[in-house]
């Protein structure tokens, strides 16, 4: 990683920090503001120790000059609460004083005084002083946005990395969500206010998403930049990882009106982009530490969700051209089981299963007849009724199934299905004779599916049937079907809902 001859930061501009000057003797506030302000400081005053603890808690404050002998509040009391509130806990206070007995600089210490001024006040080593704490300042405010950025960035990774399951699911868009924790848990009014995404698209340009931080609340939408804003803007894209700042209102969607109070900079290796813009005041070392870290996850985590969904689509296509092949030497085509897929989904999804089980039952269940490439074609294909010895035979291609699909965990509820597609709701279904809920909901969803497509087919020793007749046999029964074989919610949903069978039938006609 390489940063470009503009990376490494200018110091803080003094316009960005806030003073409070706390003191009951207006002459004495008169004076610091007239010290403090021509060197670009901006100054808040307070009368007394109520007014200066109600600024601290509402206002942004970088630094506090406190006057110790204050009528009411003294300010010994007042530095010691705020040095007790998380919020205002790190705002260095000087204490202002004429005392300088060492029993009281001691208690003013124990409140938790970073330092002291003595009275009559020298305007360089006030100075002076305020440059040294406003330097130490920044340096942990910006240690405090690097430890958010990075515990968000940390948290999100191991989220994701959590969320990776048997199913392999990972969040469809991995450095858009890396992004949103990386923005959203910024130190408040530290971290930059837009961050850029993007991807190199050939020599064209890039495509990606720009989001913005605005108060708390996050927008995003989707941005083309061609090569040439891009240049404009001082970005390059060198192969090496490359890292550089440039001025916020140069890059494209970002208001101008930001170029004279806020800082940017970005990072790329040649084909992945990010931007962040918006940054309060000067980028420092940890804000550059933080991006390159976040864009270095970011990146990682795009190339492994590439690789985990193509390993995905791999499997889902394996699916397929298994279920394919095990209706090769069968009657039926194709798109029975593209048709069985998605009735089961449908039914799956109506019943209230999660959409990851309603996933997962769609594409297992065209593997619902895989066993019967155990069965001889000659059986499979013949137009007259099944002898008895050849029935036992067809049964067997249950077994055969879940036997063919073993104990893997992403085939499991397929094995189930293959099993069990041709239990019945009342105990009379085969190969186990299971009865009401000891069948697995897949099996119960499938066999209602695969009934009404078979119903529908036309196979070599009958003509398929309407779909009002087959409503009719799964509904009234015609002796071999009969409505105790389903499981009465399945039946349920198939009773509301089977003009959406006739549709998907239709759609997917052989």
């Amino acid at each position: 990683m390489k940063y470009d001859a503009d990376a490494q930061g200018s110091p803080r501009n003094p316009c960005d920090a806030v003073i409070l000057a706390v003191d009951d003797e207006p002459v004495n506030l008169d004076f610091l503001q007239a010290a403090l302000e021509p060197e670009g400081y901006r100054v808040l005053r307070a009368g007394g120790g109520e007014e200066a603890l109600k600024i601290a808690g509402e206002a942004h404050v970088d630094l506090i000059l406190l006057d110790i002998l204050m009528p009411g509040i003294d300010g010994v009391e007042v530095c010691r609460r705020i040095k007790s509130d998380t919020d205002t806990v790190f705002i260095p206070v000087v204490m202002v004083t004429a005392l300088d007995s060492t029993p009281d600089r001691v208690r003013a210490l124990e409140a938790g005084a970073d330092d002291f001024l003595s009275k009559p006040v020298d305007r360089q080593e006030l100075l002076a002083r305020t440059r040294s704490l406003l330097r130490l300042k920044t340096l942990r405010d910006g240690l405090e946005n690097a430890y958010h950025s990075m515990t968000s960035v940390t948290s999100m990774s191991a989220f994701i990395l959590g969320s990776v399951g048997e199913e392999g699911a990972v969040p469809a868009d991995i450095s858009r969500e890396l992004a949103v924790a990386f923005l959203s848990t910024a130190a408040p009014q530290k971290g930059p206010r837009f961050l850029y995404l993007g991807r190199r698209t050939g020599t064209l340009g890039a495509v990606g998403i720009l989001l913005e931080s605005d108060g708390g609340k996050l927008a995003w939408e989707e941005r083309y930049l061609t090569l040439q804003e891009l240049a404009a803007s001082g970005i390059s894209w060198e192969r090496e990882p490359e890292m550089g700042r440039i001025s916020p209102c140069t890059f494209p969607g970002v208001p101008p009106s930001l170029d004279q109070i806020a800082d940017a900079a970005w990072i790329s290796d040649g084909d992945y982009l990010v931007v962040a813009a918006g940054y309060p005041s000067a980028i420092g070392d940890f804000d550059r530490e933080v991006l390159k870290t976040f864009f270095l996850s970011s990146s990682f985590f795009h190339t492994i969700s590439l690789h985990m969904r193509e390993t995905e689509e791999a499997f889902r296509y394996t699916v397929g051209a298994l279920a394919r092949a095990a209706e090769e030497s069968d009657e039926l085509t194709g798109e029975h089981i593209s048709r069985v897929s998605l009735y089961s989904s449908l039914v799956a999804e109506a019943i209230g299963l999660v959409p990851q089980e309603v996933e997962v039952i769609g594409y297992s269940s065209q593997m619902h007849d895989v066993g019967k490439i155990h069965i001889h074609p000659d059986i499979l294909r013949k137009p007259e009724p099944l002898t008895a010895e050849e029935w036992e035979i067809m049964k067997t291609h249950c077994r055969a199934g879940a036997h063919i699909l073993g104990k893997h965990p992403r085939l499991a509820m397929a094995a189930e299905i293959a099993l069990t597609h041709h239990e019945k709701w009342d105990g009379s279904g085969y190969p186990q004779g299971l009865r009401g809920e000891s069948i697995p909901v897949s099996g119960r969803i499938v066999a209602l599916s695969d009934i009404y497509d078979a119903l529908r087919s036309r196979r070599s020793y009958k003509q398929g049937y309407s779909h009002e007749k087959a409503v009719e046999i799964i509904l009234e029964g015609d002796g071999r079907s009969l409505p105790s074989h389903f499981d009465p919610a399945v039946l349920e949903v198939f009773r509301t809902r089977h003009d959406d069978f006739a549709d998907i039938y239709e759609r997917f006609s052989d």
